[in-house]
């Protein structure tokens, strides 16, 4: 019973930090639109960049892992967070999308998945850059069929 009481006061340490967290995401976007976008045309800046979209998208999954840790929770209770977490810690975010998409709680489920999209869509943008960098560009064989 003390473990439950205190991943209750866990939560709520973690609920009373989450909107700072999310204030945090639309300025990382914005940083993205006026300064690494311009920053694009000096090759010499590619390496910055991709350390920064890098660490920003560190960040947004972060701020998508704690409220989706929080939605687990409050939503599927103590034995779906130990289970999420049990998958490498990533295992919440699936069922914080799962539990907001059957309670139909759009705001939540647009939150989730918007944070879960810009961190793919950095990490892959860095990866992207850094491909053109190096000069190598992966092929895949699906390119060459007839």
């Amino acid at each position: 019973m003390e473990g439950v009481l205190a991943l209750e006061i866990v939560v709520r340490g973690m609920e009373s930090a989450l909107p700072a967290l999310q204030n945090c995401v639309p300025l990382i976007v914005y940083y993205w639109l006026t300064v690494l976008l311009p920053m694009y045309v000096f090759p010499r800046m590619r390496h910055l960049i991709v350390s920064s979209l890098r660490a920003s998208a560190l960040l947004i999954g972060i701020v998508c892992w704690w409220e989706s840790f929080i939605v687990t929770y409050r939503m599927l209770g103590v034995l779906a967070v130990i289970v999420g977490t049990l998958f490498a810690g990533v295992g919440v975010v699936p069922l914080a999308i799962f539990a907001s998409a059957s309670r139909d709680d759009g705001g939540t489920f647009g939150e989730i998945m918007l944070m879960l999209v810009l961190a793919l869509v950095a990490r892959s943008m860095a990866k992207r850059i850094v491909n053109r960098i190096s000069g190598t560009r992966h092929v895949r064989v699906r390119d060459y069929e007839v």
